[in-house]
């Protein structure tokens, strides 16, 4: 499927995990297979968070605002703010605040902010597990590894900026 979203908001979403499934993935949008275009959009106050099986490191939230399983997207002039995935009292697993990849994605002159809340964090803004390209783009995350950006794959990045990122 080819998806295009355009001046669109997405507010106050959630993903949460099943009883006994233990993962959230996507708080906004979640895709696996095809393409996705975000254009001139508004992602805020979008979480994930995986807390049925109260197992440290099995529960796992994936994409505050944004899942990517192993699709292609293209996000451009589209702002990510307020995003979180995970719980603060919990050991799970949370990764990318705002945005979980582990398909293509390709950013340009966006804003990403996003926080992981677990001791268990990595990717407070972006996790990065597939092919990432971000340019003239804004990151700023919190998470205990990987401040905005974990990375374990491919990624270019140019003309970005990286402020009040914190790795705890």
């Amino acid at each position: 499927a080819n998806i295009m979203i355009s001046s669109s908001d997405f507010t106050s979403n959630t993903a949460s995990a099943g009883c006994t499934s233990g993962q959230a993935q996507g708080g906004a949008i979640s895709i696996d297979n095809g393409s996705l275009h975000l254009v001139d959009s508004t992602l805020s106050s979008n979480s994930a968070s995986a807390h049925a099986l109260n197992v440290p490191n099995i529960d796992v939230s994936k994409g505050g605002a944004i899942y990517n399983g192993n699709a292609t997207l293209d996000i451009s002039s589209t702002i990510f703010s307020d995003s979180a995935v995970g719980l603060p009292t919990t050991q799970d697993l949370n990764l990318g605040g705002a945005i979980y990849n582990a398909g293509i994605i390709t950013v340009s002159r966006s804003s990403i902010y996003g926080q992981t809340l677990s001791s268990e964090g990595k990717g407070g803004a972006v996790f990065n597990d597939g092919s990432l390209t971000i340019s003239e783009t804004h990151l700023s995350g919190t998470a205990v590894v990987g401040g905005a950006l974990y990375n374990s794959n491919l990624t270019r990045l140019s003309a970005i900026r990286i402020s009040s990122s914190r790795a705890s």
